[in-house]
């Protein structure tokens, strides 16, 4: 049966905010997330593949499963998005 588990990597950098980086082998697709920490917190990025996690089992689990029947978890469904607005005076480029 196939499984779902979490998997250790070396910490690395990237130039982007947030990249998620997959990699096959055999019988096995390792996945990180690679973020910039002084865009989000170590428990953000947690949450975010807990979340994630919760799809690829269903996904697997189902591979016939169509997206209005995947489960999202309540917290996930009820985040709010957070805008940030920008004043052109506070910017000096």
């Amino acid at each position: 049966p196939t499984k779902v588990s979490p998997y250790q990597f070396e910490k690395y950098k990237t130039p982007f905010t947030l990249l998620l980086n997959a990699n096959e082998t055999e019988d096995t697709i390792k996945m990180m997330f690679i973020y910039s920490t002084a865009s989000f917190k170590e428990t953000t990025i947690e949450k975010m593949a807990a979340h994630f996690i919760d799809i690829l089992e269903q996904v697997v689990g189902n591979n016939h499963i169509k997206l209005t029947d995947i489960k999202l978890s309540h917290d996930l469904l009820t985040a709010k998005p957070v805008t940030l607005r920008e004043k052109k005076a506070e910017f000096n480029f």
